[in-house]
């Protein structure tokens, strides 16, 4: 699922809840607070594997409660209407009185 997504699979759902998955038994709820198109730059020939085309990349910001820090790794995050996102590396950004910030970057 990861492959397909792109910044307009995000975009629609700023202001809503995901579900971040700690363990089988601890779910944290986060807001998508941020999409953000990252600069695209044409990759080094050596660098490319397909003829395929290539999502341009982006980025998404969560804002999760300031008493449940989650390190940098792998979740699996969950929201109504998008699905199962299994394997989403998350990335510690930034905390406010607000929150926790969590960045997950696609290339």
């Amino acid at each position: 699922m990861l492959e397909s997504l792109t910044h307009e699979s995000f975009a629609p759902y700023i202001g809503t809840e995901f579900r971040i998955h700690i363990n089988a038994s601890t779910v944290v709820p986060a807001e998508l607070v941020e999409v953000s198109v990252r600069n695209n730059r044409v990759p080094r020939a050596s660098w490319a594997t397909s003829s395929e085309p290539q999502r341009e990349p982006f980025s998404i910001v969560f804002r999760a409660p300031l008493e449940q820090p989650l390190p940098q790794q792998m979740y699996r995050v969950e929201h109504a209407t998008i699905g199962v996102i299994e394997g989403l590396f998350l990335v510690p950004v930034g905390i406010t009185q607000d929150g926790r910030f969590y960045e997950a970057v696609f290339s």
